[in-house]
């Protein structure tokens, strides 16, 4: 405005515009119309100016301000982002996310480590079952029938000779029979690793374990003399009665002054009770002093299949032995009994087989153990 404005006479609507307008001096005159518009009487120009903005339209429609108007406001067009390709995640096996852009390994969470409580210590038997322990019991009438669930050395779960209920034995396989199953499997396979070679010369006997049968044994050269060669374990306890059963093969050549069978040795006293089957076919119990030097029967009988099986019962408490012999290794015949202290000064600490062969035709005497079991009482 081009006038000195010095005075504000008014703001409301002058409907009927004057023009000029009654005024005074030195004063100025304005009026709004009904678009908003805002006018002032300029009295050295003698006009109206006008100054403000109108409203822009309410029709609900976005409106901007270019070149003095009110115009539709247009939003303007974004472009799409540019299409950028997404590189593969590396195929080595792992897996992949997506962060920041670029793919990182994926590393799972590792799961929470739940203690589990132990099993009840009250001499049962338990197995995990639905998250908790539950009492194991057997078919066959409780724990007295069943063996262990643990502890079993790798053996296999098989029925008692006597049927009694079931334990774990070794698991022999090859042994023959129909699909390698043991037609024997009541046997304990022997292996060289059990014995300690002891000979009443500077020669011992050579053993070859073969699995699933057991070993084969070379009695070496003749020594023309008495001489025995063993193969022999240490008794754990000799103050205990033990049972110890065993199965020898019946060797091609047993003549002219030729035995076989099993020994129990007084190391200490030196003195050895051999329980044997001889050239003469003759079942014999006989006392020996030390390896290498006979003393005497102490009962003999002759048979007429050799039986291949010798057993010694050891009564710790009436201090007696006891021999049996069997063709199968399940019906046994007794052999003699007899008193310990009116043989050996001390009971016997080592247990075994023997070869003895004193023949002067030079033949080598070869057999095999099928069957070694020690068992103490």
């Amino acid at each position: 405005m081009k006038g000195l404005l010095t005075t504000y006479l008014g703001s409301g609507l002058l409907v009927d515009r004057p023009n000029p307008p009654d005024i005074i001096e030195g004063t100025l005159a304005i009026y709004r119309d009904e678009t908003g518009i805002i006018y002032a009487w300029d009295p050295i120009e003698l006009v109206w100016d006008t100054f403000g903005l109108a409203e822009a339209p309410k029709d609900g429609t976005a409106y901007m301000r270019m070149d003095g108007a009110w115009v539709e406001y247009v939003p303007p067009v974004i472009p799409p982002a540019p299409d950028v390709p997404v590189q593969e995640a590396p195929e080595d096996g792992e897996s992949y996310m997506r962060k920041d852009g670029n793919w990182s390994k994926y590393v799972a969470p590792a799961a929470p480590v739940i203690p589990v409580q132990e099993a009840p210590e009250d001499g049962k038997q338990y197995a995990r079952k639905d998250g908790a322990w539950s009492e194991v019991e057997s078919s066959g009438g409780g724990d007295a029938s069943f063996p262990p669930l643990v502890g079993n050395g790798g053996k296999a779960l098989k029925v008692k000779a006597d049927e009694s209920g079931v334990e774990w034995a070794e698991d022999q396989q090859g042994g023959g029979g129909g699909g390698g199953s043991d037609p024997e499997p009541w046997l304990v396979r022997p292996t060289a690793s059990q014995f300690q070679l002891f000979s009443g010369d500077s020669t011992q006997l050579t053993l070859v374990d073969k699995p699933g049968y057991g070993l084969t044994w070379d009695g070496g050269p003749n020594p023309v003399t008495d001489i025995l060669r063993t193969g022999m374990m240490v008794i754990p306890n000799p103050n205990r009665s033990w049972l110890c059963e065993m199965q020898m093969i019946h060797p091609l050549i047993v003549a002219n002054y030729r035995a076989y069978g099993m020994i129990a040795w007084d190391e200490a006293g030196s003195r050895a009770i051999r329980y044997q089957i001889d050239e003469t076919r003759q079942h014999r119990i006989s006392l020996w002093n030390g390896l290498s030097s006979y003393v005497n029967n102490l009962n003999q009988y002759p048979v007429d299949v050799p039986p291949g099986f010798f057993r010694i019962d050891y009564d710790a408490d009436g201090d007696r032995f006891y021999m049996q012999t069997s063709v199968d290794g399940m019906v046994w015949v007794d052999v003699a009994n007899f008193s310990r202290p009116s043989n050996l000064p001390n009971r016997p600490t080592k247990l075994g087989f023997f070869v003895h062969n004193s023949a002067p035709d030079g033949l080598r005497m070869k057999g095999s153990l099928k069957h070694f079991k020690f068992t103490p009482l």
